[in-house]
C-alpha cells in the first residue's frame, strides 16, 4: 500500500544507499481565517429561484468587453462579451448588481422588476490622479515617466502573511517573489526584473518611510502597518538612489494618522497551515523488496559468477553488495506492516494567529497613529515556530503655517525556534525524513532515538541517515530586537519652496543559540554519541545605522507649464559587529552554556561603511501632454576605491500622453 500523501518537495535521486537530495520549499495551505471585522465575512449565496437578467455595458465611445457583473454579496457573476453584452441567471428581485472595469468607476444598480439593463460606466479620473510615492517625493500616476509598480493597503488587507514580501507575490508586474524556505516567518526573495549579478547580491534596496535601510531588511515591518508598497523598476525611477539602486528599489510607506474623530480598530484572524501534498513513497514491505533487488543487482553486475541467492556472509564487504540482514527475517518484516511514515512524523497541522490594534485620529494641525501587533506562527514542521511583537507611534504636526514636524517610532521583538534545513548529513530535517527507510522506527524499545545507522555497516547496508524527528529537538533558538526611528522638520521658506531635514536610526540586536545533545544520532552514528559530539554555538549581531537627509523641493506652474524639482544632500553610516563563540565536549546534555564546554573557541568581526551623497531631480510637464524627467545622484562611499570615492548616476526619460492630443481623443483604447 502506497502512501498517497505527497509533499511538494523535489526528490532528485534515490540510490541503493538511499541517499536523497531534496529542496525544502514545501508548500503550506492557510485555511479559512476568522477575522474580528464583520466586513470581511465570506460571501453568501442568495436564493437560487431568481430571474435571468441581460444587458449591455458601455462607455462614452461604445461597448466594453470584459467588464465584471456580479450580484452583490454573492459569488454569482459574469463578464461581458466582445459586444459588451452579458447574461446573469438566478438573480433575485431584491438583489444589487455591481458593475466594474479597470479604469472606470464601479456602479451599483438595484434589480427590482427590471430584466434588461443599459449601463454606461464613467471613466475614473481619480485613478490617474492617484498619488504614487517615488524617491524623495510623490507624483500623480499620470505624470510618471519611469516604471513604477504600486501595491496599496486595500490589496493587502485580507492577505494572511507573516512578512511584507509575501504580500507582493503575484501583485506587481516585473517583480519576482520566491519563497526559498519553509521556516516560519522567513522572508521571500525579491528580484526586480531578474537577477542583476552572478557573485554579488541581487536584492533590491529597501526604503521605509524615506529611510534607505542599510544591512537590514523588512523582517521587522508589520504588514498591517503598511499603507503602500512601490517598486522602482527602471533606471529613470531608481537612479535617484544611486549606487544601491542597481537591483531596483522597494519603497514602503507606513500608515499615518487622519483628520477626524478617534478611530479604534481591532483586527483578529486565526487559521491553520498544513502541507497540501506529500511525497508518495514506498512503505516498509515495498522498500525491502526493491532495496534487496537493488543490492542484488549491484552485486551480480560487478562480481563475476555472483548470484542473488548467495548468502550475505559469502559476499565481499564494501561496495554495497550486502543488504541489511534483517531483510531476510520475513516474520519481522511482516510485523512492521506499512512501517514508519517519516513525513507524517515531522509534519503537522499548525495554527497561525494575528492581533492588531490601531488607533488613529487628529485635527487640522496634528495627526497621529498608534498601533500594537502580535503575530504567532507555528511551523508545519514540528518544534518550529515564529513570534513577533510590534508597535508603532507616528505623529505629524503643523506647528504653524511655515513649520511642520513629525516623528515615527517602531520597536519590534521577534523570536523563533528553527529546524535545520539542507542535507541530512548536516541534520536537515526534511531531507532526513525523505531519505530514511520506513523500516526504521522513531524510537527504540527502550525509548531512545532510533536511527538508520543501525542498518549501516562501513560501505554496506543503508546509509547512516539521522533520525528526522530527533533532529527537530536540536536547540536552535534566536531572538531579534529592532528599533526603527525617524523624525523630520519641514520649513516652508516661500510659497513654492520647502526645506526638509530628516534624522533617523535603525538599531538591531540579534542573538542566536544552538546546542546539539549527545542523545540525538548523527551522520552514521547511533546514539548516545561521545561527549565530543555535544556542540554549542552562541552568536550575536549588532547593527547601528543612522541617517541624515536635507532636501529642498520646489513646485511652480505658469500658463501650460509645470515644474517641480528636488535637490539635497544625505549622509549615512552603518556599524556592524558580529561575535560568535563555540564549544564542544560537554560532560552532559543538561547544562548547555559554553562555560561547561571543554573545548572553546571564538571569533568576532566589525565592519563600517559611510555614504555621503548629493542628489537632484527635475520634472517638467507641458500642457499635460509632454513630460521630461532628469535626475542625478553622486555617491561618495567608503566602499569605493580611495582614488575614486565618488560615483555618478544620471538618468533621464521623456513621455508623450497621446490620449491628450485632440486628433486622438476619440480613440477609446488610449
Amino acid at each position: 500500500m502506497k502512501n498517497n500523501k505527497m509533499a511538494k518537495i523535489c526528490l532528485l535521486s534515490l540510490l541503493p544507499s538511499i541517499s536523497v537530495l531534496a529542496s525544502e520549499n514545501y508548500i503550506t495551505d492557510p485555511a479559512t481565517s476568522l477575522r474580528g471585522k464583520s466586513d470581511s465575512a465570506a460571501p453568501t449565496r442568495l436564493q437560487q429561484n431568481g430571474k435571468t437578467v441581460t444587458g449591455v455595458v458601455q462607455d462614452a465611445f461604445g461597448p466594453i468587453a470584459g467588464a465584471n457583473i456580479i450580484v452583490k454579496g454573492t459569488t454569482n457573476g459574469n463578464i461581458t462579451d466582445m459586444d459588451g453584452k452579458f447574461i446573469l441567471e438566478n438573480v433575485p428581485a431584491n438583489a444589487t448588481l455591481v458593475i466594474s472595469y479597470i479604469g472606470f468607476t464601479p456602479q451599483e444598480i438595484h434589480v427590482g422588476n427590471q430584466t434588461t439593463f443599459n449601463i454606461t460606466l464613467q471613466e475614473d479620473t481619480e485613478a490617474l490622479d492617484e498619488v504614487v510615492v517615488v524617491g524623495y517625493g510623490v507624483m500623480k500616476k499620470k505624470d510618471l515617466t519611469g516604471a513604477v509598480a504600486q501595491l496599496n493597503s486595500g490589496s493587502m488587507k485580507d492577505l494572511k502573511v507573516s512578512h511584507p514580501t509575501e504580500a507582493m507575490a503575484g501583485k506587481l508586474a516585473g517583480v519576482q517573489v520566491q519563497q526559498v524556505g519553509g521556516q516560519p516567518g522567513q522572508a521571500a526573495t525579491i528580484r526586480v526584473r531578474g537577477s542583476g549579478s552572478i557573485t554579488a547580491s541581487s536584492a533590491p534596496l529597501y526604503v521605509v518611510d524615506g529611510y534607505p535601510l542599510g544591512e537590514q531588511n523588512l523582517n521587522a515591518i508589520n504588514p498591517n502597518d503598511i499603507e503602500s508598497i512601490e517598486v522602482l523598476k527602471d533606471a529613470s525611477a531608481a537612479a535617484i538612489y544611486g549606487s544601491r539602486a542597481a537591483n531596483g528599489v522597494v519603497l514602503v510607506t507606513t500608515k499615518s494618522g487622519k483628520t477626524g474623530k478617534v478611530s479604534v480598530s481591532l483586527d483578529i484572524y486565526a487559521g491553520f497551515q498544513n502541507v497540501t501534498k506529500k511525497m508518495d513513497l514506498m512503505n516498509a514491505q515495498e522498500f525491502v523488496e526493491f532495496s534487496r533487488e537493488a543490492f542484488n543487482n549491484n552485486y551480480i553486475s560487478k562480481v563475476p559468477g555472483a548470484s542473488a541467492s548467495d548468502p550475505l556472509s559469502m559476499r565481499p564487504s564494501g561496495n554495497r553488495y550486502r543488504y541489511p540482514a534483517v531483510y531476510d527475517d520475513a516474520a519481522y518484516i511482516a510485523s512492521l506492516g506499512a512501517g514508519t511514515d517519516w513525513q507524517d512524523e515531522i509534519f503537522r497541522t499548525s495554527p497561525v494567529q494575528n492581533y492588531q490594534l490601531t488607533v488613529t485620529g487628529g485635527d487640522e494641525k496634528t495627526k497621529y497613529m498608534f498601533s500594537a501587533g502580535y503575530f504567532n506562527q507555528q511551523g508545519v514542521v514540528i518544534n518550529s515556530d515564529y513570534e513577533r511583537f510590534s508597535a508603532r507611534a507616528k505623529i505629524d504636526s503643523d506647528l504653524n503655517s511655515w513649520l511642520k514636524m513629525g516623528i515615527n517610532l517602531a520597536p519590534t521583538y521577534m523570536n523563533s525556534n528553527k529546524t535545520t534545513q539542507g542535507h541530512w548529513a548536516s541534520d536537515g530535517v526534511i531531507n532526513a525524513a525523505l531519505a530514511t527507510s520506513p523500516i526504521v522506527p522513531v524510537y527504540n524499545e527502550d525509548g531512545t532515538w532510533a536511527s538508520q545507522s543501525m542498518y549501516a555497516v562501513a560501505s554496506d547496508g543503508l546509509t547512516g541517515v539521522p533520525n528526522a524527528v530527533a533532529c527537530t529537538n536540536i536547540h536552535n533558538y534566536d531572538t531579534d530586537l529592532r528599533l526603527f526611528s525617524n523624525g523630520y522638520i519641514e520649513l516652508s521658506l516661500l510659497k513654492n519652496l520647502k526645506l526638509k531635514s530628516t534624522i533617523g536610526a535603525d538599531i538591531r540586536e540579534y542573538r542566536g543559540e544552538y546546542f546539539r545533545p549527545a542523545n540525538i544520532p548523527n551522520n552514521g552514528n547511533v546514539a548516545p554519541l561521545p561527549s565530543t559530539e555535544r556542540k554549542a554555538t552562541e552568536k550575536s549581531t549588532e547593527i547601528i545605522n543612522w541617517l541624515n537627509e536635507n532636501t529642498v523641493t520646489y513646485f511652480g506652474s505658469w500658463d501650460k507649464h509645470e515644474l517641480d524639482a528636488v535637490a539635497g544632500v544625505t549622509a549615512q553610516k552603518n556599524i556592524y559587529r558580529y561575535t560568535e563563540a563555540t564549544g564542544s565536549d560537554f560532560p552532559n546534555d543538561k547544562i548547555q552554556t559554553l562555560n561547561n564546554a571543554t573545548v572553546k573557541s571564538s571569533k568576532s568581526e566589525r565592519k563600517t561603511w559611510t555614504l555621503l551623497s548629493y542628489l537632484a531631480r527635475v520634472n517638467y510637464r507641458y500642457n499635460n501632454k509632454y513630460y521630461l524627467t532628469a535626475s542625478i545622484r553622486a555617491d561618495g562611499s567608503s566602499r569605493f576605491g580611495k582614488n575614486n570615492r565618488y560615483g555618478y548616476f544620471p538618468s533621464g526619460s521623456v513621455a508623450w500622453r497621446l490620449s491628450q492630443e485632440d486628433f486622438l481623443k476619440d480613440v477609446k483604447w488610449l
